[in-house]
């Protein structure tokens, strides 16, 4: 009987193990891992504190970390530190003497139409450096945007709907290869431009010599601030929980004062 009885209690035991799951290798408490983590992250809980990661996995875990929690200061720190690449290109350009000819600012201009139509070339850069960089796909980008409400079957429903779709089956690799497709396009329209007619003379004769050179100029910062731009997405999740934090102390100490 006393037999019987413990061979139960170790069955039930058994299937209770058994039904945990255990996701940790060492025998140290979860508990641990996450504390040392979130202490030596700024707050970052991570997905799987116990295993190793690369970096690349670092940076998105991180990113989607940042995209989830802090949406709008996300978004802030991606497009002022765009436009500050922008901006401090063309003044490095600018201290450095190097002039761009006007036919540069002028493929720059006619890339700008073809950004609907060149929509499968970004899929295909996309689908190129998902294969590469398979972290990047994982990237949720669509967490940082809200549902827009209204008529399902409306063109404005459906297409933020697709570009959702887009963007969570390619993540960053869309974000990224967009811009890589751009660059594409803009180099291959001023190699075709170069070995065309030269625009220089014509707006000489109407007196936009120097602003040729001035678009061209402002054309190359912006073409060479997309090669930047896989730099401010590695940082942002790493540099957005501090200003986050920064931001709600700044408020707490505002509504003390009050």
């Amino acid at each position: 009987m006393f037999l019987r009885s413990s061979s139960a209690i170790l069955g039930a035991g058994r299937r209770r193990g058994a039904s945990a799951r255990v996701f940790f290798s060492s025998s140290t408490p979860p508990t641990m891992f996450q504390h040392d983590d979130e202490k030596g992250s700024g707050g970052f809980p991570g997905v799987f504190p116990a295993a190793k990661k690369s970096l690349l996995q670092d940076i998105v875990d991180r990113l989607n970390h940042s995209m989830e929690h802090h949406p709008q200061t996300t978004m802030a720190f991606v497009i002022s530190a765009d436009m500050a690449s922008i901006f401090g290109t063309y003044g490095l350009l600018q201290l450095s003497g190097v002039v761009i000819s006007p036919e540069f600012a002028l493929a720059f201009a006619a890339s700008r139409p073809l950004r609907r139509l060149r929509m499968p070339f970004d899929l295909a850069m996309a689908a190129m450096l998902a294969k590469i960089f398979p972290p990047l796909s994982r990237v949720r980008v669509s967490s940082m945007f809200p549902t827009v409400p209204g008529d399902q079957s409306s063109l404005l429903h459906k297409g933020m709907s697709t570009m959702t779709d887009i963007m969570d089956k390619y993540g960053a690799c869309y974000m990224i290869g967009s811009r890589l497709a751009g660059l594409t396009v803009v180099n291959s329209l001023y190699f075709a431009l170069i070995q065309g007619v030269d625009i220089l003379p014509y707006l000489e004769q109407f007196g936009f010599g120097e602003l040729g050179s001035a678009m061209g100029t402002w054309a190359a910062s912006v073409v060479m601030a997309s090669v930047f731009y896989p730099v401010t997405l590695s940082v942002t999740g790493y540099v957005v929980p501090t200003i986050a934090r920064s931001v709600a102390r700044a408020k707490a100490s505002a509504m003390k004062k009050k």
